[in-house]
């Protein structure tokens, strides 16, 4: 579980929804969750309602919902999380919220510095090494952001 929260929360919007969601106790309309989103993305006047909203019904609803972690009622436009990972989902929302680096981003960086550094010591297999955890470390990245 622990796993597939991490990849889930790993796009902006579905953490922005589940914060929005710890915030509110466990429920929210889907107009209210679109709104706080379109706040929280810079977007004060709402001009990508339309985008937020198609957005979360035809993507991150239906991935949230096909792990559990929340259910939405078509019917009242409500949104509730799962009352069992409530815990998990607020722990992980503040814990990436919170910090000022993602793991992607940390290991990059070290990657990179390991890379520089077995070049200036010019060993061969350690130069090999650092470039597989460099390249490893940019496609993890790249996937994240959906470049590939």
């Amino acid at each position: 579980m622990l796993e597939q929260l991490s990849e889930l929360i790993s796009n902006t919007r579905r953490r922005l929804l589940l914060k929005h969601l710890v915030e509110r106790g466990g429920e929210s309309s889907l107009e209210d969750a679109v709104s706080y989103i379109c706040v929280n993305e810079g977007d004060d006047e709402c001009r990508n309602r339309k985008s937020v909203y198609i957005s979360l019904k035809q993507t991150h609803i239906p991935k949230l919902e096909k792990a559990r972690i929340l259910t939405f009622d078509k019917h009242t436009n409500t949104l509730r999380l799962e009352e069992r990972y409530m815990k998990d989902v607020k722990m992980y929302v503040e814990f990436v919220e919170g910090s000022d680096i993602s793991w992607s981003k940390y290991y990059l960086g070290l990657a990179g510095m390991t890379t520089l550094a077995s070049l200036y010591i010019f060993d061969l297999w350690a130069i090999i090494i650092s470039l597989v955890f460099l390249m490893s470390s940019a496609v993890n990245i790249a996937r994240q952001n959906r470049l590939i």
